[in-house]
């Protein structure tokens, strides 16, 4: 039993706050929370970094080399870390709020503005004989207000820089140049948003502030004009210094209908090879100017959300748009040229409450309280379809057993069947009296649909063919807090402390368990011999399903380790007495349950042993609520805790996208302006398993968090010895010894290797290699098949077809007959084959039959057009001449 779950991916969540930037020409990188979320649009797939900052990410910035990336968290702490390996190799406090960062050019300098102070680094990685990756150069004081832009010159010798003073400084970071110090330029009557360099052959500069104002300021001075200090001293000649003049003004809001309080501008980046440059408004508008002269080129609404962040890619062809801030952002890529949509990816806006995934694992459906059930594809994390039907909260979901519909309750009293093969709302059921519904499950056969009420403590079962109700019945006194079914038994659990279970075809038979406390969570055991009851009082007991017996209880009261909330003022062992886990989920094989609830913590226990095996901690961001195990004492004032305080100085609350915090509205819990949106309390609301048993999902706060068997970015190699590395590969594929090769590829784990060898293999002698492989290399071969796919294959489809059909044909006997640990692999590396069959299917070879077809209809056309000109069909056989006797 393989219980080695770690932190595998982040779904649900695209993008909150921060900016987003391009890796190369494909990739999108955009911190989500205090993670780091990678979108490789040409692949079709998305990972998140396993590296965590304490507290939410609000700027990353990418090295000129790609590898590596600086972040800053909203305290001012910086991590230097490395996007190849996601390792985090350098950690530094800057003691402020850092508001911009910005590598040069080169790579030799890293220059930060924090307040008013622009630091300059020097990249190295050995300091006085310690590793030190960033050696301070100069600090310099250029204003007493923030410097909210930065840009470097592209030979790296100055920089520009704005804020809220409304002015510009042009520094000379190296203190080398004769020519300048720093250079001050005023002319703005806003604070600014952007300044850049327009070009390699000059040291012009634009610059554009929020209320839409575009200047030009042109120098005399070229690149090759500046003079560094030690060669003037040596020439003893007068230098001509760096002078500034306003060349154009532009009024770019002039464009914009509306209101002018919309019309704050709040972000804008620049593309110094196509020479355009992009500004978004915080109603959601973001234009395209040509530089220098500002014509406007498109004019589009993203979102009903401020535009926080844009960024350009280098060819200037896609535009990364990241809208609004928190759960109601999204992040958009955008073709400009086209006018279409690359990426476009938003998280609920609301909470989520619940998940399932499919019954083959490669889909994850979740339901939150904006109304919206979104369908996700694990293996890429993308969201393939959201489901906008219900007009109140989704109170929960259920798979039908084919896999082929997603069935949804809410609290506007209705239950929704949509078709996942179609995208279209097929059945819709609804109860006899409007209430609000808390939860629904689906039987095994997928006939029966069977959901529950929150204010009249009744099930009510439907037919899932004609979406009529069948049948109802009542017993509990309280709210039903979960069912669950197993062949034609039915649990149902409530706060009243008691769990009944009924028999759905025979009413009669129904039977009436006392708990100790109010019950939260109840499950069948996937092998139906067994029901887990989870109570109040943080116990898991455990029934025998056909005796109802208690069988034994696992106490995890210990385990919920809850912390302290900011605004409680009652003590920490206090404060655990009324916290608890909420639900639970079985392993497939039924050996193992997921707890997890009003903690930080979920915990995985074996359910034969009745033990805890392990603890996870969700995060480490303290920016959420209940992260810390007990609060910080330091700021423990006689007037309460400084963190319930705005320390905000913002005056313009009133504008679209202020980070001020406005009044809290009275009555309010959720989705308000207030507090409660300002921290967000850490819990986990739902927790299901993936089928395949080789990962799980935990809905928390943070969003979708799932835990995998199968970390793609980890070295592991497999088998390793002294005898095997890439030189011994390389001389096999030499000697034409292929079996030998791809062996010791999959034995390294290389995916650069295993490529290679695959390439070299000619299609005929692919059955002839795979047949020399043991069971051991072809399961390690199809989990790289499914995991790497499009690294390995790309386009040539005919080529996988011809290894996938050879694996089958020799070892499909074996695969078979596999157990265990081993099995479970198999079913997750056969799913997502399939899962590429299917998409092939569509992408490939429907088309080729849709043209096979209408080339068959030209020709018979042709054929048809001839009779009707000739008389005559040339598909008639030849006049049969026949030879008379002469006699």
């Amino acid at each position: 039993m393989n219980i080695n779950y770690e932190f595998s991916d982040m779904i649900g969540s695209s993008y909150k706050n921060g900016n987003a930037a391009f890796l190369g020409p494909h990739t999108v990188v955009a911190p989500v929370g205090n993670k780091i979320k990678v979108f490789n649009i040409k692949e079709n797939n998305s990972w998140t970094l396993p590296v965590q900052s304490s507290y939410n990410i609000v700027i990353l910035e990418i090295s000129p080399s790609g590898k590596h990336a600086f972040i800053v968290n909203e305290v001012g702490i910086g991590m230097f870390i490395n996007l190849v390996h996601g390792t985090v190799l350098y950690r530094m406090r800057f003691g402020d709020k850092v508001k911009v960062v910005k590598f040069s050019p080169d790579g030799k300098r890293l220059a930060v503005c924090t307040s008013g102070k622009l630091h300059i680094y020097r990249t190295t990685f050995k300091v006085h004989g310690l590793f030190n990756p960033f050696a301070l150069v100069q600090i310099r004081k250029l204003s007493t207000d923030h410097i909210r832009c930065l840009s470097w010159s592209y030979d790296s010798k100055l920089l520009v820089c704005g804020g809220d003073d409304k002015n510009l400084w042009i520094v000379d970071p190296n203190k080398k140049l004769a020519n300048l110090t720093a250079y001050g330029i005023s002319g703005h009557r806003g604070r600014i948003i952007g300044c850049y360099f327009l070009n390699r052959e000059t040291l012009d500069v634009c610059s554009i502030d929020d209320r839409g104002e575009l200047y030009t300021w042109t120098c005399e001075l070229s690149p090759h004009d500046l003079v560094d200090k030690s060669d003037n001293e040596a020439a003893n000649e007068e230098v001509e210094m760096i002078n500034y003049t306003r060349g154009s003004k532009d009024k770019v809001t002039k464009h914009l209908d509306g209101n002018v309080y919309e019309m704050q501008l709040t972000s804008a980046c620049y593309n110094p090879k196509t020479k355009i440059m992009s500004v978004g408004y915080a109603h959601g508008v973001f234009l395209l100017l040509e530089m220098p002269s500002g014509i406007v080129i498109q004019n589009m609404r993203a979102s009903d959300f401020k535009i926080s962040t844009l960024a350009l890619n280098d060819s200037g062809d896609w535009l990364a748009i990241g809208c609004g801030e928190g759960s109601n952002s999204q992040l958009i890529v955008w073709e400009w040229q086209s006018e279409s949509y690359i990426l476009k990816q938003q998280s609920h806006s609301q909470a989520v409450l619940a998940a399932a995934f499919s019954p083959d694992g490669s889909l994850l459906a979740t339901g939150a309280e904006d109304g919206k059930v979104k369908i996700w594809n694990t293996s890429s994390s993308f969201c393939v379809v959201t489901f906008t039907e219900h007009t109140a909260g989704v109170s929960a979901i259920a798979w039908t057993q084919s896999g082929k519909a997603i069935v949804s309750a809410s609290l506007d009293g209705t239950i929704r069947a949509h078709d996942i093969k179609r995208y279209r709302n097929f059945r819709t059921m609804t109860c006899p009296r409007q209430t609000s519904l808390g939860c629904v499950i689906v039987d095994d056969a997928s006939e029966l649909v069977v959901a529950s009420s929150k204010e009249l403590f009744e099930v009510y079962i439907f037919s899932l063919d004609t979406g009529d109700m069948i049948d109802n019945f009542s017993g509990h006194s309280s709210v039903i807090t979960k069912m669950s079914i197993s062949g034609s038994n039915l649990a149902t659990i409530s706060l009243d402390q008691t769990m009944r279970v009924f028999n759905i075809v025979d009413q009669s038979q129904f039977e009436r368990i006392n708990l100790p406390n109010e019950g939260l969570d109840v499950k069948f055991s996937p092998c139906g011999k067994l029901i887990a009851a989870l109570t109040y009082d943080s116990a898991i007991t455990f029934f025998d399903a056909n005796t109802r017996a208690e069988i034994g209880t696992i106490d995890t009261r210990i385990d919920v380790d809850s912390s302290r909330l900011a605004g409680e003022v009652i003590k920490k062992t206090t404060s655990e007495k009324n916290k608890s886990f909420t639900c639970i989920s079985f392993s497939p094989d039924s050996l193992l349950i997921l707890a997890g609830g009003q903690s930080n913590f979920f915990c995985l226990y074996s359910v034969p042993d009745r033990m805890l095996i392990r603890k996870f901690m969700l995060t480490l961001n303290r920016s959420l609520d209940g992260v810390r195990l007990d609060i910080d004492y330091r700021k423990i004032t006689e007037f309460g805790n400084l963190e319930n305080f705005e320390s905000s100085d913002e005056e313009n609350d009133h504008l679209p996208g202020s980070r001020k915090r406005r009044t809290k509205l009275p009555g309010t819990e959720k989705s308000d302006n207030g507090e409660r949106s300002f921290m967000p309390v850490m819990r986990v609301n739902a927790i299901d398993f993936n089928p395949t048993c080789r990962s799980f999902a935990v809905v928390s706060t943070e969003g979708i968090a799932v835990y995998s068997l199968d970390n793609k970015r980890r070295f592991d190699p497999f088998e390793l010895s002294l005898d095997v590395h890439p030189k011994a590969v390389h001389q096999a594929l030499e000697n034409n010894e292929f079996p030998k090769a791809l062996s010791m590829s999959l034995r390294l784990a290389k995916l650069e290797l295993i490529k290679r060898v695959i390439c070299s293999i000619h299609w005929e002698r692919v059955k002839f290699v795979v047949s020399q492989l043991s069971i051991t290399y072809v399961e390690k071969l199809l989990k790289v098949f499914a995991d790497e796919y499009h690294f390995l294959f790309g386009t040539q489809f005919h080529l996988f077809q011809k290894w996938f059909n050879a694996i089958l044909i020799v070892h499909g006997g074996a695969l078979k007959t596999a157990t265990g640990s081993s099995r479970q692999q198999i079913v997750a590396a056969l799913t997502a084959l399939q899962h590429i069959i299917s998409v092939q299917t569509q992408q490939v070879f429907a088309p080729v039959e849709e043209v096979a077809n209408t080339l068959d209809y030209i020709l018979a056309m042709r054929q048809l057009k001839k009779v009707d000109l000739y008389g005559e069909d040339e598909s008639d056989p030849e006049p049969e001449i026949i030879e008379l006797d002469s006699d």
